[in-house]
Order: structure tokens, then sequence, then C-alpha cells
């Protein structure tokens, strides 16, 4: 998604996460997965060189 809205960007994020979570606790082969989220674009968004 390349946008420059915040907002909408977060929102996009949160809920491809939370499809990404859903899909790994259904499936038994990856009950040791830790799913972690890319805090540096809930921070920053899309912006470059932070």
């Amino acid at each position: 998604l390349s946008t420059m809205d915040n907002q909408e960007l977060l929102l996009h994020l949160i809920n491809k996460y939370e499809r990404l979570i859903d899909k790994v606790m259904q499936d038994s082969e990856m009950n040791n997965v830790k799913v972690l989220p890319q805090l540096h674009t809930f921070l920053w968004g899309n912006k470059r060189g932070v």
C-alpha cells in the first residue's frame, strides 16, 4: 500500500497483522512461531530515512 495517509496505512497494517496471526494460530505446524509487527511502520509509516 502506497499512501501518505498514516491513519489509512495503520488500519491496513493492523488488519493484515490480525489476519496473519489468525492464520498462524490455525496451523498446528506453527505452534512455536511468534508473530511480531513491524513497529517502525506503525510509528513512521512509509517515511524514508528514519
